[in-house]
């Protein structure tokens, strides 16, 4: 190795001597075929030479340096090695001389850059009498060119904040742009800010205000994403009024009571897909919403990411110490027994839920869907005494007509509404399940359920109710234009929160935020933010998929680190968009980002590395496993007039804010000139090299700029 390099030092001396006086130097270029190369192109190099002067002969020397080795032409090998050449008289003219003939490249090309170095000396001396010449190429498997920055490759960090809407003045937008791109650079390409805006739609003859923010959003560089929340909670509007006019549409305790205050959490309206009035007034909704945001999305393509359908589904709400148990609105105890039984809408054959019913083998196979009534089939399996089909309290059929928010929920044998021998589910009592046997209570209470492994689609009436309120939600967002990529849940994932009050009241496990139609959403506070399994299963079973509400710990006591984990948590698995609230702080003063270890940590975060480079970890695509090098795009608005040459500083016209100084790979722009506009720029018609956006002092022709990267290859060759 040290004889290698002590020859390569002899060789290239001559770049810091004086050509002797009185010979005509000699102009050597290395000229590639291509600059990068990839399985089954056709690769050459040849050396052009022009000598001005008489024909002589010189020692020609070669070198092909690849990994901090040096290869030597003509042998390539390690030692000191070169040839003599005569170099006939150019005249204007070139001489040529092959230094590898072309051959086809094979498949499965490792990745390889090297770099190449050519002198001419004096025969038998390292007097110079040419120029050194360095040029370097590139091989791998493929080349592709960097992809534009969009949804299919970026993070996005889009905090809300409580005082903006889409009435607000433009100027508090460009505030919070200018203090999010402040306090938290970015470094890279494939990283973006933004703002979590709601668009709550409350009423049917209201419209989407999408289109508003994001108009707003995109003048003050912003990504813009949209909270929507037709949820079971936070009523108002069309949802409200609809619930007050018949009990039925509530959501009832075990006790039948239910909560009736407006415009709280506790007052929450029945999941139940049979109360079709709510239904159809909740789908409505979601296609004003649905459509404002396609309108939106259409209008401002690349600054419109996403929008929250569903928030926070969850049965009857549950504080951590307050417990409640629902639904048994006689909807819900409807659907319960078809459910079951694969009759009334999810009959296999007819129904509307064809296929949804409860899966066989969660009940040993039984199939109850052609019994008359519940007989001995049915009450010796679940260890019940039923005697009809007809619900025990309110059956539907029986009582069609709204119910009086004052009626008797859970009427007694010979009062109005009650049905002797009737269906009914487990009734929670002195917090333990009363009525049928394990099998009965298990089938009904999802919580049961502490299977956080994976995916359990129809374990638990309570939470396969959940989990169509979500999906259905998300379907009807999809149907009205909302593409899957952009349509994401928003759920709380109660088997993660180490409460088991909350866990049995919500009946929302991680899985009721993953469907067909829509990607996964959370929120996530405390230590549900440091949750690994948590996030490998969101990417296991949905890989695109975010936080939609997140701080690892609202009061902020704690250190950067811990902040930190959390964040590089969701980084390994890829969880795309985060959504802290607040940038600022909220009402009651915590939840805040700027000005804590929160803010320290999001700054460590962005400034990250990829692992074994000196590379900006957001400069490759976000959902790359592993660093891959691309090819500069094409440089942009390239225009010569009066010997002057600009070009845009943007790398791509879609995205003003991605100027080339935003990536960490970019180095500097080569300029060539060619007599005709179709020239292919190559290093005989290389003209200069400069970082900026504009060169003067040129001579008439036709102009080429390319982009070069720190590895060295350029935008793609025309």
């Amino acid at each position: 190795m040290m004889k290698n390099l002590i020859a390569v030092s002899i060789v290239f001396l001559a770049v810091s001597l004086v050509v002797p006086v009185g010979f005509a130097q000699i102009d050597l270029t290395i000229v590639p075929n291509h600059p990068y190369h990839q399985d089954g192109d056709p690769f050459s190099i040849v050396c052009e030479m022009e000598n001005p002067g008489a024909a002589r002969t010189v020692d020609f020397y070669f070198v092909m340096e690849i990994a901090g080795l040096y290869y030597f032409y003509p042998s390539f090998g390690q030692g000191l090695d070169g040839m003599s050449l005569t170099i006939p008289s150019t005249s204007g003219n070139v001489y040529t001389h092959a230094v590898i003939p072309e051959v086809i490249l094979p498949d499965n090309l490792p990745a390889v850059s090297a770099i190449l170095y050519a002198v001419c000396t004096e025969p038998g001396t390292f007097d110079l009498l040419s120029n050194l010449d360095i040029q370097s190429v590139h091989l791998q498997g493929s080349w592709d060119e960097l992809p534009f920055p969009n949804i299919e490759n970026t993070f996005y960090f889009m905090p809300g904040d409580s005082s903006i809407d889409f009435q607000s003045d433009q100027s508090l937008y460009n505030t919070f742009s200018y203090d999010i791109h402040t306090h938290f650079p970015l470094k890279g390409l494939y990283m973006r800010h933004g703002i979590t805006l709601i668009d709550y739609v409350a009423d049917a003859e209201s419209e989407s205000k999408a289109i508003q923010g994001a108009q707003r959003a995109t003048a003050a560089s912003l990504a813009v994403g949209f909270h929507v929340g037709i949820t079971p909670h936070h009523l108002s509007g069309s949802l409200e009024a609809l619930r007050q006019t018949d009990r039925r549409y509530n959501q009832w305790e075990p006790d039948g009571s239910f909560y009736n205050e407006q415009e709280t959490d506790l007052a929450a309206i029945t999941m139940s897909r049979y109360a079709t009035e709510l239904v159809d007034t909740r789908k409505n909704l979601i296609g004003i919403s649905g459509e404002g945001f396609f309108d939106a999305l259409q209008t401002y393509p690349q600054n419109t990411v996403f929008i929250n359908g569903p928030i926070e589904v969850e049965m009857r709400r549950s504080g951590n110490e307050d417990p409640h148990y629902a639904d048994y609105s006689p909807f819900a105890i409807r659907e319960f027994c078809d459910w079951l039984r694969h009759s009334g809408m999810y009959q296999d054959a007819m129904g509307q839920f064809a296929g949804q019913g409860v899966p066989l083998d969660l009940i040993s196979g039984h199939d109850f869907s052609n019994d008359a009534s519940p007989g001995d089939g049915f009450n010796a399996y679940f260890g019940t005494n039923f005697t009809t089909w007809d619900l025990l309290y309110w059956d539907l059929v029986t009582y069609p007509d709204p119910l009086a928010n004052s009626a008797n929920a859970m009427p007694g044998p010979g009062q109005t509404g009650h049905t002797a021998g009737g269906f009914d589910a487990p009734r929670m009592v002195n917090d333990e399940l009363v009525g049928g046997n394990v099998q009965f209570q298990e089938i009904w209470d999802g919580w049961r359920s502490d299977n956080t492994t994976g995916i359990q689609y129809g374990y638990g009436f309570r939470q396969s109710t959940v989990y169509n309120y979500v999906a259905d939600t998300s379907k009807w967002f999809f149907d009205n234009g909302v593409p899957r990529k952009r349509n994401f849940t928003h759920q709380i994932p109660s088997d993660f929160l180490n409460n088991w009050i909350r866990n049995r009241g919500a009946a929302s496990p991680f899985w009721t935020a993953i469907n067909p139609y829509s990607c996964a959403g959370y929120t996530a506070y405390w230590e549900t933010t440091q949750s690994e399994t948590l996030f490998q299963l969101s990417h296991d079973y949905s890989p695109r998929w975010g936080i939609f509400e997140y701080h690892p710990d609202p009061e902020t006591t704690q250190s950067q680190s811990y902040f930190l984990s959390s964040l590089e948590k969701i980084y390994q698995y890829r969880g795309q968009i985060v959504v802290p609230l607040y940038l600022y702080q909220s009402v009651n003063g915590n939840y805040k980002l700027i000005g804590t270890p929160f803010a320290d940590a999001v700054r460590s975060f962005i400034d990250a590395k990829w692992p074994g480079t000196d590379s900006n970890r957001f400069d490759q695509p976000y959902f790359n496993s592993a660093w891959i090098n691309y090819l500069p795009p094409d440089v942009q608005d390239v225009t010569f007039n009066n010997g002057t040459l600009t070009w845009s500083n943007t790398m791509w016209q879609d995205r003003p804010d991605l100027t080339w100084d935003r990536w960490g790979e970019f180095d500097h722009f080569n300029i060539y000139r060619g007599d005709a506009s179709t020239f292919e720029p190559n290093p005989a018609n290389f003209v200069m090299t400069t970082t900026g956006y504009a060169a003067t002092g040129l001579a008439p022709g036709n102009y080429k700029v390319l982009a070069v990267s720190e590895i060295g290859v350029t935008s793609p060759v025309e």
